[in-house]
């Protein structure tokens, strides 16, 4: 009867190095055993950390055995009288190297001694699924492949014609107990390179898993998430699920997770907003940050600005950074530069120099500058201002300084008065025109006027 066996540890790592090595594992015997009365091994785990039978009474060499893709199988012939009385209840496959490839637990099998009445033989076909069965190969015992067919062909059913002399082949199924095995498999999927045609169901929890010694990742379905889940090292093949949770998809709400750090190589893509730790509001093509309408976004070629609460406070374009809003420096004591967005022209405050005026900070607007304040080449501060200086409180002007209510601002002539013959010009004025002969007959007179503090007044003579 075919016996399935658990790869060991130790033979996956043979294996493993001959696969990279291009060398090939050679496997000789069969090692046979009763347990030495010592509890099996009963999970894939515990098998495949078998280093050797816990109760060898004896090997046996191949009769017969095929390498194929996805698993090896042989045979192995046991000749009762060898071992009188023993239980067979566990098998291991070895290689040249004396390693334990592969462990297996077996029925328990009483070999009874042979005499007249009862010559009793087992054979057993041992399978194991392997993935590299290019580097592997099972050693055949010639004479014992001759013993077999000589005694074989007169006592059991030949091999050669894989079951073909069965008389009453559903009978024999029957007998074998192997009809509900037979009709599942009239639909199975092939374990090795077939291809489905309709949906793959698993009902369970941990659904898949892809593996090799070293880790496994288990697809695990858990409440209303299908989790993606490694195992712990080293326990690829059979291990539990680990304590990461890497990827998450909410099975309800669509929602994936990832809780740990994401590395993307070649640069990565997101068609649409995205949001950190929020939904977005902003839309487009933008990053909301914490606050589903606060963020960055692009609104343009070459233009990307910054929201706040929903309001556009930020705009950065090739060649100017635009604050749509006041620009604050301080917190306790505030310096702050705004626009009311209201003014006839565009002002700057620019800083400027050259070799012969090395630092200038001016004021100005579309049509010129206003004022500015310079850095002389001697290191001397110049304050120009072009227009006029009004100052709302004069109380800095002292001696110093003259008002403007204390200075003659301008002078000038009145109008003329007529003076008669033996007359006199009035006080302040002067003579300017005569008209007569040898007499006068009559002349004009102008006041002399002066302008002070923004009026005109005539002067008083002495």
């Amino acid at each position: 009867m075919p016996s399935g066996l658990t790869l060991t540890i130790q033979g996956a790592a043979e294996i493993e190095s001959a696969y990279q090595t291009g060398q090939v594992v050679t496997i000789t015997h069969v090692l046979t055993g009763d347990g030495g009365g010592k509890t099996l091994p009963s999970t894939p785990d515990e098998m495949a950390s078998m280093s050797a039978l816990l109760g060898q009474f004896g090997q046996e060499v191949f009769s017969e055995g095929k390498v194929e893709q996805g698993f090896i199988s042989g045979d192995i012939v046991i000749d009762c009288k060898k071992y009188p009385g023993r239980t067979l209840r566990e098998l291991g496959m070895v290689s040249s190297s004396g390693t334990l490839i592969a462990y297996g637990r077996y029925p328990d099998t009483y070999l009874p001694a042979q005499t007249d009445s009862v010559i009793k033989e087992v054979i057993l076909t041992m399978v194991l699924a392997l993935t590299h069965t290019q580097n592997v190969t099972l050693e055949i015992d010639p004479e014992r492949a001759i013993i077999t067919q000589e005694t074989g062909d007169r006592r059991y059913l030949q091999r050669k014609n894989n079951l073909s002399d069965v008389e009453d082949n559903d009978e024999a199924i029957d007998n074998l107990g192997l009809k509900p095995t037979v009709d599942k498999a009239k639909n199975a999927v092939q374990r090795d390179g077939d291809t489905m045609s309709g949906e793959l169901k698993i009902h369970g929890v941990n659904a898949l898993r892809i593996f090799n010694e070293a880790f496994g990742l288990i697809f695990r379905r858990s409440e209303e998430c299908l989790h993606l889940i490694p195992t712990s090292e080293g326990q690829g093949e059979n291990g539990d699920i680990g304590s990461l949770r890497p990827f998450t998809i909410n099975l309800r709400t669509g929602e994936i997770s990832m809780s740990h750090k994401l590395s993307v190589g070649g640069g990565s893509q997101v068609n649409g907003a995205l949001g950190i730790g929020v939904q977005n509001a902003l839309g487009g093509n933008s990053i909301a940050l914490g606050d589903n309408d606060t963020g960055i976004k692009q609104n343009g070629d070459g233009i990307l600005d910054v929201y706040a609460n929903g309001q556009h406070v930020f705009r950065f374009q090739n060649g100017v950074a635009i604050a749509l809003k006041n620009i604050q420096a301080g917190n306790a004591r505030k310096f702050t530069l705004s626009s009311t967005n209201e003014s006839a022209k565009n002002a700057t405050f620019n800083l400027w120099g050259h070799s012969s005026r090395p630092v200038v900070v001016e004021l100005g607007d579309d049509s010129g500058w206003h004022f500015y304040s310079q850095r002389n080449t001697d290191n001397s501060i110049t304050f120009a201002v072009n227009g006029q200086v009004v100052p709302s409180n004069y109380g800095n002007f002292d001696a110093r300084y003259q008002m403007k209510t204390g200075i003659v601002q301008d002078v000038r002539l009145g109008s003329a008065v007529g003076i008669g013959r033996g007359g006199n010009a009035p006080s302040g004025h002067l003579l300017s025109g005569v008209d007569g002969g040898e007499s006068v007959d009559w002349a004009n007179a102008r006041p002399v006027q002066v302008l002070i503090n923004g009026v005109w007044r005539n002067v008083a003579s002495l």
